[in-house]
């Protein structure tokens, strides 16, 4: 209905699309994605909007355009420049902003990690002395790999790509969750005796954690990129109900 408040959630995640069903039956909601997938899982009854805004001023023009009642940006953690054009545009427009962002992974008793600020260092924290190497870290930044001589890399992606910038590597697709022993039998079967992975949190993917903790398999593990200073909730109930404050 037109005199519905509108709202636009910056989608990608599981909760993204929580939040955006939770809400679709009381607001009018556009679902924008970014296009990096190509199946995507998407909400039901909204409008889903697919590619880039234009950078923070073109996202600002089109939330004053739609008359955007509040910013969802329930991006994935590792969309630094994401989250910075829609603080940036919610600030310029005056819109209420909300960044929904899971909890990340907490190292246990058990766990061999050393911490990487991103991939390059977490490519220097290998080296040359690993011999075959998990890269849990999506088709976007392998190649900061590239330069490395000696590891085998197995690499996992949820879209196949026909181009793997690791020469030799060996490429399996798939999309969570998986299980521990979905996980403990790739590690054991490719012989892996590194795990390269973002603290992306939540539970659909944690049970890679798991599964290095059992083997005895050390995890390089890239920290997340520091948030913009705003509203943050870290489930969709909290989302969901800062939304319909930001709008009583």
């Amino acid at each position: 209905m037109a005199d519905r408040p509108h709202i636009l959630i910056l989608g990608g995640t599981s909760e993204a699309v929580d939040v955006a069903e939770e809400l679709a039956g009381r607001c009018s909601i556009t679902y924008a994605l970014a296009g990096r997938t190509e199946r995507p899982a998407l909400p039901a009854d909204c409008k889903v909007r697919i590619g880039g805004f234009g950078g923070a001023r073109g996202l600002a023009e089109w939330m004053e355009q739609t008359s955007v009642s509040v910013l969802v940006d329930a991006t994935h953690p590792f969309a630094a420049a994401i989250a910075a054009n829609a603080a940036t545009a919610a600030a310029a427009t005056r819109t209420p902003r909300l960044k929904l962002v899971r909890p990340a992974w907490m190292e246990t008793p058990g766990d061999r990690w050393r911490h990487a600020r991103d991939v390059a260092e977490a490519a220097q924290l290998i080296g040359d002395t690993a011999q075959t190497v998990f890269l849990a870290i999506g088709y976007q930044e392998l190649a900061a790999f590239s330069g490395l001589a000696k590891p085998r890399f197995v690499v996992r992606t949820i879209d196949p790509h026909t181009r793997i910038p690791l020469p030799g590597a060996i490429h399996v697709t798939g999309r969570g969750p998986f299980t521990i022993r979905q996980e403990t039998g790739l590690l054991q079967r490719h012989g892996i005796d590194v795990l390269v992975t973002r603290n992306s949190g939540g539970q659909a993917t944690h049970a890679k954690i798991a599964a290095a903790r059992d083997t005895g398999t050390p995890i390089v593990m890239i920290d997340r990129p520091p948030l913009p200073d705003g509203e943050v909730c870290t489930d969709t109930l909290c989302a969901v109900s800062r939304v319909l404050d930001h709008l009583r």
